[in-house]
Parts: C-alpha cells; structure tokens; sequence
C-alpha cells in the first residue's frame, strides 16, 4: 500500500459555505470536511447532510477530499 504524499492539509467546517466554497482555491494536497470539532453538536444532522454536496465543490480544483467524524465513536446524539 503506498501512503499519499500530502504536504498541506486544509481544514473546512462543512456547513460553513464560504469557506466550502473556496476551499478548492487554495491549492491544499486534502481538503478535509470537518464534522468534529467546528459543528455544534445540535447541527451535527445538518452538517452530514450537506457533506456529499461539500465534498463535490471542494474536490473540483483536483485536491483529495477527507471526512473527519467521529460519530460512531462517542456520539452525544441524543
């Protein structure tokens, strides 16, 4: 298996949509949609809703797109 050769990884909040939208500018190796830390828990639904047009947008430029989410592991969900 060969690891990829990632030199700048770029963070996104995915309900933020200015930042979704131009991430794909910035020239960043990975984009990664944030589904942790950036999303109040009561948007946690919205945000993985949003995430596959999310992940359309900021992989238009030819960067790799990453999901980081936790939710199986300690969800709070209700």
């Amino acid at each position: 298996m060969t690891l990829p050769n990632w030199r700048s990884l770029l963070f996104v909040p995915v309900t933020a949509e200015r930042f979704v939208a131009k991430a794909h500018t910035r020239g960043a190796d990975v984009i990664i949609l944030d589904l942790e830390d950036s999303i109040p828990p009561p948007e946690k639904d919205a945000a993985r809703a949003a995430l596959p047009a999310a992940a359309a947008v900021v992989g238009q430029g030819g960067a790799e797109v990453a999901v980081r989410d936790q939710s199986s592991v300690g969800d709070r969900r209700p």
